[in-house]
């Protein structure tokens, strides 16, 4: 199953949610958060991904923010059709570990 997770989504609060491209090894991602939205924060983000509860990318598109869950595995979701010219098929799995949420965000 490792070798199919491409991003983990993670709430660091209520409305603060992370999705975080998985790495392949040391600065090297298997797949970084569209490259568009690297370095963008708050509303330059919003206007150029349309995702208005969108906080911030990266700028080398390893970690981005959003205010909803939904938008973050939106982010990730978007990416991986970018970068496949595709629309992904995908499973996300919701365990739960000491009482915070962590998605895996996997494409078959």
């Amino acid at each position: 199953m490792g070798a199919d997770v491409k991003f983990v989504v993670y709430n660091q609060s209520e409305r603060d949610w992370r999705v975080h491209a998985v790495p392949v090894s040391s600065g090297s991602y298997k797949v970084p958060l569209h490259p568009d939205w690297c370095g963008l924060e708050e509303d330059e983000l919003a206007q150029v991904s349309g995702f208005f509860d969108a906080t911030f990318c990266h700028a080398r598109g390893v970690v981005g923010g959003a205010q909803t869950y939904e938008t973050a595995v939106k982010m990730a979701e978007c990416t991986l059709a970018a970068a496949a010219n595709v629309h992904p098929a995908s499973t996300i799995i919701e365990p739960h570990k000491n009482g915070r949420v962590s998605i895996l965000y996997l494409l078959l």
